[in-house]
């Protein structure tokens, strides 16, 4: 099973974002604040074959890691993420990628700000 800088290191590859070191320090910030399992460290809720219900907001379990990356490329490139996907494409600093999370729907709100701090 890839450590957790591996799927952030995938998940960048996926999403055509640069592998640099500020986009590994606000992945690995935002998964602290999610504390997901290896299989989905963002607690995404996308559905995917062979998940399952995790806790009572839908986040899921994966039966693997590479479903769950699968899962959370699908979450971000839904239309609903586009900030947080161009702060990590245009290299921005980790600050500037956890203000685009802040700003989203995306349950986490300003934790990643606070541990980045």
């Amino acid at each position: 099973m890839p450590s957790k800088n591996g799927f952030a290191e995938a998940l960048l590859r996926k999403i055509g974002a640069p592998v640099t070191p500020e986009n590994l320090k606000f992945l690995d910030a935002w998964q602290k604040a999610e504390g997901g399992s290896a299989d989905n460290p963002f607690n995404t809720t996308q559905d995917a074959p062979g998940a399952t219900r995790f806790n009572s907001v839908g986040v899921k379990r994966y039966p693997s890691v590479e479903v769950g990356l699968d899962a959370t490329v699908k979450t971000l490139t839904n239309g609903r993420y586009g900030p947080i996907l161009a702060a990590l494409r245009q290299g921005n600093s980790a600050q500037e990628a956890a203000r685009a999370l802040a700003a989203s729907p995306w349950g986490t709100g300003g934790l990643v700000q606070k541990i980045l701090a």
